[in-house]
């Protein structure tokens, strides 16, 4: 019989280390103390963490997820959660010190606001800023590489409201994504029913969003997409409209694979009404003779097709 408030249970199974150099960031773990909640420990801090990620793995960064825990106990109700990320803010400076092991705990928190405040969000958002001693991360700073850019993930992640907030705040809309999926091209690939992740249906408002706060249209992503060809390949014809009212060159193709302008991606698909909207470039770069000519808008010599 284990007792309920030990953590004798995790003994009961014993498990062989896999690749143990492989360099881990652990994505998602908590801590808390004193929890009012009936749970089978009601400690984990720092000892506890570096007990588990030191066994064995070579576990280099922690990402912390709200848990509810040291909530301030008094002040406004929104702004309660701040206390929670300034008490992770304290763990994580005493894991720097490295006298809890090489392992980074915290490296980047995970802290909760009330979206449903709409702009009355501000003042926690600061707030947040503020607990984690950095206020240049946010929104255009350097996140932990399991997070990526703020406007990113609140793309993937938040509410529309949130992702103009951080916009207001000055988060970069053309930001760079080593990943390929910088802001206009997150959000395209967002409108697709996956397992394991919600289809947004606020798509093309987001994208109206990103294109008034400056985003580039012809930023180049995954596959050397530019976000047209990415909403060609989404089959998004209002998101073409949009993109092409927003400046975006139709006449760009990839310098890779097939070396496509979005217009013959369309055509190549059976997508009609959606090459219709390119059609004016599109037809400029066809002979009679069905062939591809030479458009004074379009003459760039792609090395991988040998062509046009």
């Amino acid at each position: 019989m284990v007792p309920f408030g030990g953590t004798d249970w995790l003994a009961l199974t014993q498990e062989p280390t896999l690749e143990p150099e492989m360099p881990i960031c652990d994505p998602h773990h908590h801590f808390w103390d004193f929890r009012t909640e009936r749970i089978p420990y009601q400690r984990y801090l720092l000892h506890e963490l570096s007990a588990d990620i030191h066994s064995g793995h070579n576990v280099r960064s922690t990402v912390f997820i709200e848990a509810r825990a040291m909530y301030r106990a008094d002040g406004p109700e929104e702004m309660r959660p701040v206390g929670e990320v300034e008490f992770v803010q304290g763990l994580a400076a005493a894991s720097a010190s490295g006298l809890y092991g090489p392992g980074r705990a915290a490296a980047a928190i995970v802290g909760h606001a009330n979206l449903n405040l709409g702009q009355g969000v501000a003042p926690v958002l600061e707030a947040l800023r503020a607990a984690v001693d950095d206020p240049a991360a946010v929104p255009n700073g350097r996140m932990h590489d399991a997070i990526g850019s703020c406007l990113v993930y609140a793309i993937y992640h938040s509410p529309l409201a949130f992702i103009r907030t951080l916009l207001e705040a000055g988060a970069d809309p053309r930001v760079p994504a080593d990943h390929g999926f910088p802001p206009l091209i997150a959000a395209l690939v967002c409108g697709r029913s996956e397992p394991g992740a919600t289809r947004r249906t606020d798509v093309d408002e987001i994208i109206r969003v990103l294109l008034a706060s400056g985003a580039d249209p012809n930023q180049r992503g995954i596959n050397d997409y530019t976000a047209l060809h990415m909403a060609v390949a989404e089959r998004n014809a209002l998101a073409v409209d949009l993109l092409l009212d927003g400046g975006a060159d139709p006449d760009i193709r990839t310098r890779i694979d097939d070396c496509e302008t979005p217009a013959e991606m369309a055509r190549s698909a059976g997508l009609t009404d959606i090459a219709a909207l390119l059609e004016p470039t599109w037809s400029d770069a066809v002979d009679h003779s069905g062939k591809h000519g030479i458009d004074a808008r379009s003459s760039f010599w792609c090395p991988a097709c040998q062509r046009m």
